[in-house]
């Protein structure tokens, strides 16, 4: 669930705008831009979890795979787009970074910059 709140907070706060204009300006690096957009919303995962008072989640001993590679985000995300995948341990690297940061700053990922959700909690 917390996966899924942090692709709503990035289209809340219009990251997911910023996203998807880099996506369909740079094709060339598509996937590349949709594993950016996916280590923010671990990272955010991680902070909403440790802001709830829940204990963190080993994402190694709750998935034996890669959870949420499916097309679940974007313009049509139920019949069209990239399947995402950057690996278990990429997860859970960046969920543990807003866990154990509890700050949605800490969630900027090389373009993807966490600012407009920051800015919004100002």
């Amino acid at each position: 669930m917390a996966h899924v709140l942090g692709h709503a907070i990035q289209v809340r706060h219009r990251v997911a705008d910023v996203a998807l204009w880099a996506i369909r300006n740079r094709r060339s690096e598509e996937d590349a831009l949709r594993g950016m957009v996916t280590r923010q919303v671990d990272c955010v995962a991680g902070v909403l979890m440790a802001s709830a008072g829940l204990a963190p989640a080993d994402l190694n001993q709750l998935f034996t795979t890669e959870p949420f590679t499916d097309v679940h985000w974007g313009r049509q995300p139920i019949n069209s787009g990239s399947r995402v995948t950057i690996g278990l341990a990429a997860r859970s690297q960046w969920y543990d970074i807003g866990y154990t940061a509890r700050d949605f700053a800490a969630c900027s990922v090389d373009e993807m910059s966490s600012d407009l959700i920051v800015a919004a909690l100002r």
